[in-house]
């Protein structure tokens, strides 16, 4: 579960910014939207939040410093010697900025109940700090506990509890490589719930092209093919949302054989066939009824390719939810309103503030540009993103906005620009004027 994370100089953020899934208001008027966090008494956590803002606010950078950090963590021990380190994207519109390094703070409680605080800065070429504390149960922010600290690259400060690891991992460790790369990856007890959290995070839909999507309608294929509860989930969803949708069913394809250039080596053929075959193997199936003249007849079978582009959106992104929900990861999704109706968002975002679909404490972050789902939320889980005159990406939470009462209308509020996050347009004359 996520409990803050802090960015600096990283694509349009400059100066630091703070997203927090601590809640505001006052825990006694709340409902069922928060997370009574075992472990740490009157620690509570939101179970979702949403970011809006105009196109090219920076509402799409705050998740992907999500992606960042999960990347790095999992595959930065795979460095070589002397490769840039990736993703190192600064505040590019400042020459400070440029020479400045990239960082993150991220605060969180593992699958292991503890809450934790990993830190690190890099630039371009090396890791210049990493530290990660943990709070033992029961305590509170001011009372961490040090696990390690790394400075200068290499440099380690080690608690007690993981000295064992210094002499064998710290001496191999790279210039470009995170410490907790490198650890995870062999999965020593101690630190490995706090890499599992990184890898966890569920970061599905972002910057979806059209193969992408392929691809994770693919890992939804396989994930129903292996589990039928996943199936039979996926098949209420879009059942109860208007798509004429009985159920879906998962079928192997009878593959015939496949013809390739002569002069393709035999080599090559045979790992292109064994390839297709594996992605080929199964297709799902959509049932819907079928009619005559008024009179249901039985039902028909398609392809979920058939289907339009919303279903199989809400296909993909079902599957995953119910994987986030069932795993209690943190699943970050950008512009979920994309070929969805409001009211069928609002539904998918239900299933994250419900203890009964959600017993597992799974956090939904998102983006979107959908204004009706202004009411849906309290304020201390609405953030708005707004670039300033030199680029940066600014965050601010409703709740810290001042004479926003209980019963205002926000959507009303949002789109007379009241908040801010909107974009500024010319008028059409204006635009040819200038033209």
């Amino acid at each position: 579960m996520l409990v803050e994370l802090s960015i600096t100089n990283f694509k349009s953020i400059k100066t630091t910014q703070t997203f927090s899934m601590l809640p505001a208001s006052k825990i006694k008027e709340r409902r069922n939207d928060l997370i009574n966090v075992p472990n740490y008494a009157g620690l509570y956590l939101l179970r979702s939040a949403i970011l809006y803002g105009a196109n090219n606010a920076g509402k799409s950078n705050v998740l992907k410093s999500f992606y960042a950090l999960r990347y790095l963590v999992e595959k930065s021990h795979t460095f070589n010697e002397g490769q840039k380190i990736t993703p190192n994207e600064y505040f590019m519109f400042d020459q400070k900025t440029v020479q400045q390094p990239t960082i993150f703070v991220v605060d969180f409680i593992a699958q292991d109940g503890l809450r934790y605080e990993y830190k690190c800065e890099f630039d371009s070429n090396n890791i210049l700090f990493e530290s990660l504390y943990y709070y033992p149960t029961g305590r509170q922010k001011e009372s961490k506990t040090k696990l390690y600290v790394r400075v200068n690259g290499k440099k380690m400060d080690f608690n007690k509890d993981i000295k064992g690891l210094k002499r064998s991992l710290e001496k191999d460790l790279g210039h470009n490589q995170l410490f907790l790369s490198k650890t995870g990856n062999n999965n020593p007890e101690r630190l490995k719930p706090v890499y599992d959290f990184f890898s966890s995070i569920s970061n599905h839909f972002l910057d979806i092209n059209a193969f992408e999507q392929q691809e994770l309608r693919k890992a939804v294929t396989n994930m129903i093919t292996n589990d039928d509860s996943y199936r039979q989930k996926i098949a209420d969803l879009l059942r109860s949302t208007d798509t004429g949708i009985v159920d879906i069913h998962v079928e192997e394809n009878k593959i015939n054989n496949f013809h390739f250039p002569d002069e393709l080596p035999d080599d090559l053929k045979q790992k292109l066939v064994q390839k297709l075959v594996q992605e080929l193997k199964f297709a799902v199936k959509t049932t819907h009824r079928m009619f005559d003249g008024g009179q249901e007849i039985g039902n028909k079978k398609i392809s979920l390719e058939q289907e339009s582009d919303g279903t199989q959106k809400l296909f993909t992104i079902g599957g995953f939810m119910y994987e986030a929900l069932q795993k209690g990861q943190v699943m970050l999704i950008d512009e979920l309103d994309k070929s969805l109706h409001s009211e069928l968002t609002s539904r998918l975002i239900d299933l994250f503030n419900n203890d009964n679909s959600n017993p597992n404490n799974a956090q939904l972050i998102l983006s979107t540009h959908d204004s009706t789902l202004l009411n849906n939320f309290d304020k201390d889980q609405i953030y708005f993103v707004e670039k300033d005159y030199y680029g940066q990406s600014e965050l601010t939470a409703l709740a810290d906005i001042e004479g926003v009462r209980k019963n205002v209308n926000r959507e009303q509020w949002y789109r007379a620009g009241r908040f801010g996050a909107v974009p500024t347009i010319k008028s059409s004359l204006n635009l040819i004027s200038n033209g």
